[in-house]
């Protein structure tokens, strides 16, 4: 699915099991090339940039169901 995205640091985030649904909401972080930092923010370590997607699994038989973007909120 993101394969033209070149995507790096993929990482498994969280995992919830809807007990009513019978669904799994696996949450999978990512980087993509263009989230690198560049400049000024490169040269001092600046923060590479993630996207979060909540894939939504069936559990019978393992059927993928949606992917949708997660977006992340900052505490203050």
């Amino acid at each position: 699915m993101f394969d033209d995205e070149g995507i790096s640091n993929i990482g498994l985030e969280e995992i919830e099991f809807v007990d009513d649904g019978g669904l799994w909401q696996v949450t999978v972080g990512f980087s993509r090339a263009w989230d690198q930092p560049a400049g000024v923010a490169a040269a001092f370590g600046g923060r590479l940039g993630r996207t979060f997607k909540v894939v939504t699994l069936k559990d019978n038989d393992g059927r993928v169901l949606s992917v949708k973007h997660r977006e992340l909120v900052l505490a203050d």
